[in-house]
């Protein structure tokens, strides 16, 4: 499913209150703001939400309320789904999911609710644990299989952290995995690309491999082999990790994921991850290329740090033409002004915080603004910096 907008909410009457208003999103987003104005914090409360429809954590936070709408492409049509989710003191307050704008599955605090039969208007009531989301516990592919595209979105995002060390300190081991292999979650191993490139490169081959070695090329890092090698004198258990290594064409031998620069083991890292999830949604595909909604959606704060301008720009290209291509949902993030004028403005999200509220701008509800900036002369940052994004005081 596609993202399609956001609200979120905390600690509302408390000096913790921070509220998010309504957020759209497109296919291609970068989050734009000044520092603290709520970036990563964005980044952050979709990851949580999509942890929780994934099942992979409980809803064990203080305080929090979500309202997201997701497209759902249907053939040529396209089904709009409203999850909304409360939490209150560690426990669920509020559950609703609507489909065209009938109620699906509803619950409250106590934890009785109901979800609809499929295909019909039959309510099957059920109590769940206070901190038990009923769309994750109650999921069923006969009964409820409504259920399953929320459960697909959560368990399937994958959430990178450019600017972090990235699983550069990270190994896999010996895997026995056939290459028949039909499933492969990434989502869990965001900050471990040498797990992802072994069980990937078992599975689909040269190809694979061959995928990434064309991306480093047009990022300026020409080389000619990617493997994995054991690291020297380091045995867990019996087992020998394995990390990765790429072969540079104008170097004599092989470079270590450790001996990279922090800059080229990100791109590296990246380019590992992003061309699995193309390999792996195009192969459960039958019969069809994957439509918008299909692949699991990215997410990469921080894009771009530790790179220079060249290649910086270089990656932004690249990312958004796979996306592009292969109809991917990607959401980057980023205060670099070289990063702001390499994207162009349809695809901004420009957040701006009063107190603690923070409020996005962007083509669908600022339109006349991002047009009339067009004729202006001048930059994409300038946009930015001289906060021609707000609404003309009156």
């Amino acid at each position: 499913m596609l993202l399609k907008s956001l609200g979120f909410v905390e600690f509302v009457n408390s000096p913790r209150f921070w509220h998010l208003e309504k957020m759209e999103f497109g296919q291609i987003n970068l989050v734009v703001g000044k520092n603290s104005s709520g970036k990563s914090r964005v980044l952050a409360v979709i990851n949580v939400l999509s942890k929780l429809l994934g099942g992979k954590i409980p809803a064990q936070f203080d305080n929090g309320t979500w309202d997201a709408v997701f497209h759902r492409t249907k053939g040529q049509s396209v089904e709009e789904q409203r999850y909304r989710l409360s939490l209150k003191n560690s426990s669920i307050a509020l559950e609703n999911l609507m489909i065209k704008e009938q109620t699906v599955l509803e619950r409250e605090g106590s934890g009785e609710g109901f979800v609809l039969k499929k295909k019909s208007t039959d309510k099957v009531k059920y109590k769940v644990a206070p901190n038990q989301l009923m769309a994750v516990v109650r999921r069923d592919e006969y009964q409820h299989p409504q259920l399953d595209h929320l459960y697909n979105w959560g368990s399937s995002l994958c959430f990178y952290r450019f600017g972090s060390e990235f699983g550069k300190n990270m190994a896999t081991a010996i895997s026995a995995t056939s290459n028949q292999e039909q499933f492969f979650e990434m989502s869990s191993l965001a900050e471990n690309p040498s797990t992802t490139f072994q069980t990937t490169e078992q599975r689909f081959g040269r190809e694979y491999v061959d995928s990434i070695i064309k991306d480093m090329e047009k990022l300026g890092y020409p080389c000619e082999d990617i493997s994995l090698c054991p690291i020297a004198g380091l045995n867990v258990g019996g087992t020998t990790p394995l990390i990765l290594q790429i072969k540079e064409k104008n170097l004599p031998c092989y470079t270590s994921q450790h001996d990279m620069s922090q800059g080229m083991y990100r791109a590296f890292a990246l380019c590992t991850h992003i061309n699995a999830n193309i390999f792996w949604t195009q192969s459960t595909m039958v019969g069809r290329t994957p439509q918008l909604g299909d692949s699991p959606m990215i997410m990469i704060d921080d894009i771009g740090e530790g790179l220079d301008h060249e290649r910086s720009k270089a990656l932004i290209k690249l990312l958004i033409e796979k996306c592009l291509d292969n109809n991917i949902q990607l959401i980057m993030s980023s205060n670099d002004r070289y990063i702001m004028n390499d994207v162009p403005l349809e695809y901004w999200n420009v957040l701006h915080r009063n107190s603690s509220t923070v409020k996005s701008f962007n083509y669908i509800n600022s339109k006349e603004k991002f047009d009339d900036f067009e004729y202006s002369g001048l930059s994409n940052f300038d946009f930015f910096a001289n906060e021609f994004f707000l609404p003309d005081q009156k």
